[in-house]
């Protein structure tokens, strides 16, 4: 079972050469770009095909429209 991601965790993740995600096993996930964006998502099978929704951007992740 894939590890939580905590709080700590996620203020800490920073940009890499490749995007990552820090999982809470349960298809809910923070997506990190290697631009450094945080984006939350839910990923889920609907007939058969893995579904992605993206839910928002990360609170603590500046915004570039301010």
């Amino acid at each position: 079972m894939a590890k939580a991601a905590h709080r700590l965790q996620i203020r800490k993740a920073k940009a890499a050469e490749k995007p990552y995600k820090l999982t809470d096993g349960g298809g809910f996930h923070l997506a990190v770009s290697p631009a450094g964006g945080k984006v939350w998502r839910l990923r889920d099978e609907i007939a058969g095909k893995e579904k992605r929704l993206t839910i928002g951007p990360c609170p603590d992740t500046p915004s570039r429209s301010r």
